[in-house]
């Protein structure tokens, strides 16, 4: 059969060609069906989402730096076992494998939030948060600025003051769990987190797949087209997040109003993208367009909710990302179980259902979060210990500021 005839075979089918017979030659691989590859791909979310809450902990008594580094290490030792373990543990093997991997991932996000809010003023979040979430500069960062051995003292001033941080004993830094978890703007960001991995995941986890089984592309050329969404979406996560901090800095839009039009941004334009890119067909580059549209408007998301976790509680950031985060990675577990349901015969049909039902449910939570959601620092943020010493100390310098000028008088 030709490429002409396949390709005319294929509009009957719902499926594109290949274009030589390579294509099914050169993979050598295991008989699993779509749904035992979902629970493969989703396993790591497994450890991932169980150590969202020790990590904050362990995040909060030991600071973030340690508990990141040992996070990423570990998992990047178990990664390079993976070939290994499939090809003398098989496929159960590699499913305890991935939920190891995500134990060690797990501990990720509640330690570098705990490591923002040590560091990162507030209108400096949206873009440092952009560049830290891309990955960089692991071995170069400290738990907060009075530990760094070359700062200077006039920065540390700088970001005292802007932190407004205190020395507090750590019986007084008891987590508010349950005030945490009934606050209206933190359960609007849970539902803006859950929209966010639905559509994240299935982009992550299932477009090798789609290259691959719908758009017929060869391994090599899956692994560099698969790359570009990633690519633009680092990209663009730093100008939105450059942006997002001039308009703060010049006054022009509030911080709650910020963090919700970056979360639209990342919300809509990817979903209603996602499901331009099933009415590409069979046209493979403008199809690799559509996603990377997409997945560079999702880095709007690191200067909306992503930076709003920071907003709520400075005190308690890394408490909210494992909160947030961890709910969110519930996503990561059944997203490519409910994607191989539907996408049993991998054919262009069923995944634009997968992609309609993204966009919806992005659309929902993004309404959701922009009702609710809040970048307000919320009452539960400094506890009645905290607010004690703080009315103490502010009744201090008003005293001795009458003092001073009583003196010059």
């Amino acid at each position: 059969m030709t490429y002409r005839e396949a390709k005319n075979l294929s509009v009957f089918d719902d499926t594109c060609p290949t274009e030589d017979e390579q294509f099914s030659k050169e993979i050598h691989g295991y008989e699993w069906s779509e749904q035992y590859q979902g629970v493969i791909l989703g396993a790591f979310y497994w450890g991932y989402t169980l150590l969202h809450i020790p990590g904050a902990i362990l995040s909060a008594e030991y600071g973030g730096k340690y508990t990141l580094s040992i996070g990423i290490l570990s998992t990047a030792i178990l990664t390079l076992l993976t070939p290994l373990t499939i090809q003398y543990g098989g496929a159960g093997w590699l499913i305890a494998l991935r939920v190891l991997e995500g134990f060690g991932e797990g501990t990720t996000f509640p330690a570098l939030n705990t490591l923002l809010s040590a560091w990162i003023p507030l209108k400096e979040r949206a873009k440092a948060a952009a560049f830290v979430y891309g990955g960089a500069q692991e071995f170069l960062c400290y738990k907060d600025p009075e530990s760094h051995p070359f700062i200077s003292d006039k920065e540390k001033s700088y970001l005292k003051k802007e932190l407004n941080q205190l020395s507090r004993d750590k019986a007084i830094k008891k987590t508010p769990w349950l005030k945490i978890c009934t606050s209206v703007p933190m359960i609007a960001l849970v539902v803006a987190q859950l929209g966010h991995s639905f559509g994240y995941f299935t982009v992550v986890t299932d477009l090798p797949k789609y290259m691959a089984d719908v758009l017929k592309f060869k391994i090599k050329e899956n692994g560099l087209y698969s790359t570009l969404p990633y690519v633009a979406m680092w990209i663009m996560s730093i100008i939105f997040g450059t942006i997002s901090d001039w308009m703060l800095t010049k006054k022009w839009i509030s911080l709650t109003n910020s963090r919700k039009l970056f979360t639209t941004f990342s919300f809509t334009v990817p979903g209603v993208f996602l499901v331009v890119a099933s009415f590409s067909g069979c046209d493979r580059m403008q199809a690799v367009l559509m996603f990377t549209v997409a997945m560079g408007f999702m880095g709007a998301y690191y200067s909306g909710m992503k930076a709003n976790n920071l907003d709520l509680s400075p005190n308690f950031a890394g408490a909210i990302m494992a909160i947030t985060n961890g709910i969110g990675a519930i996503i990561g577990i059944i997203n490519p179980y409910i994607i191989g349901l539907i996408t049993p015969n991998r054919t262009i049909s069923e995944w634009r259902n997968v992609f309609y039902i993204s966009c919806g449910f992005l659309t929902f939570t993004n309404i959701v979060y922009i009702i609710w959601g809040s970048a307000e620092k919320q009452p539960w943020d400094t506890p009645e210990e905290i607010r004690s010493i703080e009315n103490v100390e502010t009744e201090m310098n008003r005293v001795e500021n009458e003092t001073e000028e009583n003196n010059k008088t």
